[in-house]
């Protein structure tokens, strides 16, 4: 647009200013986008993915970058500046167990900031892994077996347990022998 201001006094002198350029802002900020985090039930061992799960859409059609704000009961953890990726990952290793986190998510059309969105999840315990490491799988032996396993969790461990099932029903570690006679057909 473009303006001026004129004035006229008692004598009918006329004055004029120069005629300024003045842009008027019409635009349109972006709606809220639609966040979730998954898991929903997270353990401390799982990254927090915070998806933009719809987006955000703009009145007058400008592209949307969206900015990612991580809390963690409340208090700043972390911040990720204005990009058009669709989601951030928080990694596992930030989070302990009964925490609470909130990921907000600000979209911005390059003029204005929209309106926020939130979701929030509790970490849980759980985070226990373990595996029988040896022997592998339909593994054959003539001699004496030796297992070994993994295990680790994310609280502290207190029992680590070999069961076996010869017969029907899980019995705990021990010492067994048992032979058989194999024919060659």
């Amino acid at each position: 647009y473009n303006w001026s201001v004129n004035c006229t006094d008692n004598v009918s002198n006329v004055g004029a200013s120069l005629v300024y350029n003045i842009t008027v802002n019409t635009n349109v900020a972006p709606s809220a986008p639609t966040v979730n985090i998954t898991p929903t039930s997270p353990t401390t061992l799982q990254d927090l993915w915070c998806n933009v799960s719809i987006n955000s859409s703009d009145g007058d059609g400008d592209a949307v970058n969206y900015s990612f704000t991580w809390y963690n009961g409340g208090v700043l953890n972390l911040s990720v500046g204005q990009s058009s990726q669709t989601y951030h990952i928080l990694g596992g290793g930030n989070t302990t167990k009964g925490e609470s986190w909130n990921c907000t998510v600000i979209p911005w059309d390059g003029f204005d900031n929209g309106t926020q969105a939130s979701d929030i999840v509790t970490v849980s315990t759980g985070g226990l892994n373990v595996s029988l490491t040896s022997p592998l799988d339909n593994w054959y032996v003539n001699d004496t077996i030796r297992f070994e396993c993994s295990a680790s969790s994310d609280v502290a461990l207190v029992n680590v347990t070999l069961y076996h099932n010869f017969s029907g029903s899980w019995l705990a570690n021990g010492t067994y022998t048992t032979s058989a006679l194999v024919y060659d057909a």
